[in-house]
């Protein structure tokens, strides 16, 4: 509740849109402290929380390397989240406790759908990554990757029974590639809608709150 009062309050007050830095801090420190209560009230530490915790402090790093000083350090923020990203990977494909496994055509039908649709939006909103910036079609690369492995386990588990661990998982991938899309309109593109900053906020904090609440129901 309170991350999400933070999220909007920052958006809506101009004292934090003036200097979005704290805001932007405030939010990420709560998305960090609900995975540790998450953690806690989960009742025993396991390799999910542990490898989980670390992904959100990644998060956070990104979150001040992207932000500080007009995005100087932008390039060890999207490494940073890049780890994380990669955390989250690992976690969902090998720590989620077993559940049936996919069918792989499907999966492979799903990664071309959505490889297809971030080409034709790279097109239609004249994406460009220029020079050092080209290392973005591997963070790309590597966000698709969780994005996907997020929705299969997050599919899976609610087949598995483990509706509401499930639903938290596939709405936090959802919600991160939204967001981190809806950025790389804003910074290397030419976004057709108003304001994709706002689409990046309301949508970024909320994926990884969920996935730090996703700790209660591992």
């Amino acid at each position: 509740a309170l991350s999400a009062i933070a999220t909007a309050l920052s958006w809506f007050l101009p004292a934090c849109r003036k200097n979005y830095l704290p805001a932007k801090m405030t939010c990420s420190a709560l998305f960090l402290l609900t995975a540790f209560f998450a953690a806690a009230a989960y009742g025993e530490v396991t390799d999910y929380s542990v490898y989980i915790i670390v992904a959100l402090i990644f998060g956070l790093i990104g979150d001040f390397c992207l932000e500080y000083k007009q995005a100087k350090y932008f390039g060890y923020g999207v490494v940073a989240f890049a780890v994380g990203h990669l955390l989250y990977i690992y976690t969902f494909a090998r720590l989620v406790k077993p559940v049936p496994k996919p069918n792989a055509l499907i999966v492979a039908a799903f990664a071309a759908a959505i490889l297809i649709f971030a080409f034709v939006m790279i097109k239609v909103e004249k994406v460009v990554f220029e020079g050092k910036n080209k290392l973005m079609y591997l963070y790309a690369a590597i966000l698709i990757s969780e994005f996907i492995t997020g929705v299969i386990r997050g599919v899976t588990s609610i087949a598995a029974g483990n509706t509401v661990y499930g639903a938290f998982i596939l709405a936090a991938s959802a919600l991160f590639i939204t967001s981190d899309s809806f950025l790389a309109l804003q910074l290397f593109g030419k976004p057709h809608i108003r304001h994709p900053e706002a689409v990046v906020l309301f949508t970024y904090f909320p994926a990884q709150t969920l996935f730090a609440l996703s700790l209660l129901y591992q």
